[in-house]
């Protein structure tokens, strides 16, 4: 299998070969047939971390590969990606090398744009079950995100977040359920995706 290879930044935003160079802290990036399969995480020159991305209906048993591949990494994010629609699913787990997964996961919902507008975080600890999930919303002109949606553990929306007034920094740029409709009025009603905390619009 031959792969192409590109680099990103730390942010996982493209960069040249050139710039990879002189940067402290990029990813190389592994692609065949115009599908990222694997990203290396540099740090200094010195390989950090490894993130293997699977289709939903791949087979997992990718662990012995990565362990001869990569014999000095403990653990490993794995991204299980499937394509709803013009959506894109993506789950990141942590593999340790001895076999087990971490305790914790990640669930991403990209739009279109490539941009994630569903988040939602998993974990187990002391047997019990924590998740918080978060929407996002970007202005539709310059993509660059505007609000940040947070939800209570049942679904419900809890409270709103921007950097613009009438969010200030004592209230940490955050307004409750309640008063959206008054500083935004119509917004959920015209955006019904932010009413709840369900994966797809």
């Amino acid at each position: 299998m031959t792969a192409d290879i590109t680099f990103e930044n730390e942010f996982e935003k493209a960069i040249t070969s050139d710039e990879a160079a002189i940067n402290l802290h990029f990813h190389k990036v592994f692609t065949v047939n115009a599908e990222v399969f694997r990203k290396e995480e540099y740090k200094n020159n010195l390989l950090v971390s490894v993130i293997h991305y699977l289709k939903a209906d791949d087979d997992e048993l990718i662990l012995s590969e990565l362990v001869n591949h990569y014999p000095d990494l403990d653990w490993f994010e794995i991204r299980i990606i499937e394509q709803i629609g013009v959506y894109r699913k993506e789950i990141q787990r942590f593999l340790l090398s001895t076999g087990a997964y971490e305790d914790f996961q990640i669930t991403l919902l990209r739009n279109e744009d490539g941009l994630p507008i569903f988040e939602k975080e998993d974990e187990i600890v002391d047997e019990r079950s924590h998740s918080g999930t978060r929407k996002y919303y970007y202005d539709p002109l310059s993509k660059q995100e505007k609000f940040e949606f947070i939800y209570k553990p049942d679904g419900h929306l809890s409270s709103m977040r921007g950097s613009e007034p009438p969010f200030v920094a004592e209230n940490d740029y955050s307004i409750q359920y309640c008063e959206i409709e008054f500083f935004f009025p119509g917004f959920l009603s015209e955006n019904p995706y932010y009413q709840n905390a369900d994966l797809l619009p």
